[in-house]
């Protein structure tokens, strides 16, 4: 991966490792680590020290610049030791991926220093929702060792994938296995299979088929559908993303969306509703991008395209992996962090 050296210098033309570092206590409230905001701070929080600027404090540290944050803004956060409102040492990572907030938010919200949130979409969506603290935007990045680029081959099966918590809900991995089925059973897709990644215990084992109807019938079988219900490790979710030549993602609502840029560093091809937090790395040369009202139909012609156009999309994510590796590495988010909070920090 090549650096541009001109991350390691602050925008005054100082070097960061030179300047006497803002020391920031990190707080998590998510449950797990590998998902959501957990697996986020165990992401950015190197790569924001890596480079000088930032120094993180341990967890026996009682000296600190601000305390940061980690996950859906709460009441404990923000105590009793505000001045005009704000607490002056408290930051918060957050976001939201809706357009209206939950009740009781913007109060919370509008007590902190400082909102990090990681799209221009939940900037506008917390303005929208009235939140007046100053807020910062800066998004994500991927790890190219733990999601390493995997050629794909024209001959092998070609393989879809969807990825997602649940069968329903904002992600519609739902929608993409209902369209999966009934271009098999229309004989379009042949020996192409889905891969389906749910959680555990959120989808029954039993299948569904579709009808040519659109109704639906109780099976057990596969029909070319896998599902994994399971929470993996980095090392078989990687695996997993690998074996998939491209990823049908008509998400709804997306506060960034990993997801999708983590498999465009396998080398996968990623087919993704452009809308919300997801238009930050989105574009038409490296991912397959869907209307923001993608149609069944709509989704069932590109998904059709990608099958019979293997080697296009085979280039465009062996084009996508290098422009991961290029603009949008955790490093690389570490280094607009940095930036940001210095910013709206300082010394």
């Amino acid at each position: 991966m090549a650096i541009d050296e001109r991350l390691f210098y602050r925008p005054d033309g100082k070097r960061w490792i030179d300047c006497e570092p803002l020391v920031l206590q990190p707080a998590i409230t998510s449950k797990a680590l590998q998902l959501g905001y957990g697996r986020v701070q165990a992401s950015i929080c190197e790569p924001l020290e890596s480079i000088g600027g930032i120094k993180f404090a341990n967890e026996t540290c009682f000296e600190w610049d601000y305390r940061l944050f980690f996950g859906w803004p709460r009441a404990w956060m923000i105590g009793h030791d505000f001045v005009d409102g704000i607490v002056q040492d408290a930051l918060l990572h957050t976001m939201y991926e809706a357009e209206e907030l939950p009740p009781g938010w913007v109060d919370v919200l509008n007590r902190f220093r400082l909102v990090w949130v990681p799209s221009k979409w939940c900037h506008g969506v917390f303005l929208e929702n009235g939140v007046t603290a100053p807020m910062m935007v800066s998004g994500y990045g991927v790890d190219d060792i733990q999601f390493p680029y995997m050629p794909r081959h024209d001959e092998e099966p070609f393989t879809f994938i969807t990825v997602g918590h649940s069968m329903f809900g904002r992600k519609r991995v739902d929608m993409v296995w209902k369209c999966f089925n009934v271009l098999k059973l229309k004989g379009e897709l042949k020996d192409a299979r889905l891969l389906v990644k749910t959680q555990k215990g959120l989808v029954s084992k039993e299948t569904w088929l579709m009808n040519e109807d659109g109704t639906s019938k109780q099976a057990v079988g596969s029909n070319g559908v896998e599902f994994v219900y399971e929470t993996l490790d980095t090392k078989g979710y990687s695996c997993l993303l690998g074996h998939a030549h491209c990823l049908v993602y008509p998400q709804m609502a997306e506060g960034f969306g990993l997801i999708p840029l983590e498999f465009m560093a396998t080398g996968g091809c990623a087919m993704v509703t452009d809308k919300t937090g997801c238009t930050e790395y989105l574009r038409e040369d490296v991912s397959v991008l869907l209307p923001p009202d993608v149609t069944e139909e709509a989704l069932m012609d590109r998904m059709l395209w990608a099958y019979n156009n293997r080697s296009e999309v085979r280039e465009i994510g062996e084009r996508a992996a290098k422009y991961v590796r290029a603009k949008w590495s955790w490093f690389h988010a570490g280094a607009r962090a940095r930036t940001q909070l210095y910013e709206h920090l300082g010394r």
